[in-house]
């Protein structure tokens, strides 16, 4: 993505600073804040040296179908790592995809071959009528909504209240030892989707919301 978008003929680096960078990256790595801190002067209010500091890089993240694509466990660090570049009062803004969307009822609608029992869900179902999970099971992903596309891809379906306890409980203390956390709340968004050319209908479902970095 990024070296298409570096290779279209109206990329202007005074304008955008493309880069790829690996959120499931472990906490507290320099990887995100150096990539920021790489864009061009210009893209600073008052470019200075040094330059400010990474709890104040960022006023605006828009994070759109990213959190799905990642395995259920490292998702809170993601969230993490946003926060710790996102400048005090700033604004994170998150879309994904919800439980029971029409991709998710899809999965099992049409069930790949080699997930003939549990349609492509890599997650392990929650035991039912007493009975105990497998040994080596990681608990953390069991009965999570996560499944692998035809193409190897992941994606996962959230529910608004997991989409809220996931953000809000994000925690960041900045180098003066102050604590910051996300405030805001989530939705879910439904659309009925028409296809009238070949006459279908669906029902897509996101979980949507904004939240603001503030002092704990």
């Amino acid at each position: 993505m990024c070296w298409s978008t570096q290779a279209n003929p109206a990329y202007d680096t005074s304008h955008v600073h493309a880069f790829v960078h690996d959120l499931t990256c472990p906490p507290g790595s320099a990887t995100l804040p150096a990539q920021l801190r790489s864009a061009p002067p210009q893209f600073w209010d008052a470019p200075s040296d040094p330059l400010p500091p990474v709890a104040h890089l960022v006023d605006l993240i828009s994070c759109v179908f990213v959190l799905s694509a990642l395995p259920p466990k490292l998702q809170a660090p993601a969230i993490a790592a946003l926060l710790a570049v996102l400048a005090p009062g700033g604004t994170l803004i998150l879309r994904d995809y919800a439980a029971l969307d029409e991709a998710q009822l899809r999965f099992h609608a049409l069930p790949s071959k080699s997930y003939a029992s549990v349609p492509s869900l890599l997650s392990t179902p929650l035991p039912l009528d007493g009975a105990t999970l497998a040994e080596g099971v990681d608990l953390a992903e069991a009965g999570k909504a996560w499944y692998r596309r035809g193409d190897g891809t992941m994606t996962y379906f959230f529910g608004v209240g997991e989409m809220a306890g996931l953000v809000g409980g994000a925690r960041e203390v900045d180098g003066e030892g102050r604590e910051w956390r996300l405030e805001g709340s989530a939705v879910e968004v439904v659309r009925e989707m028409e296809n009238r050319k070949e006459a279908w209908g669906c029902t897509r479902r996101f979980v949507q919301g904004s939240w603001t970095k503030v002092a704990c």
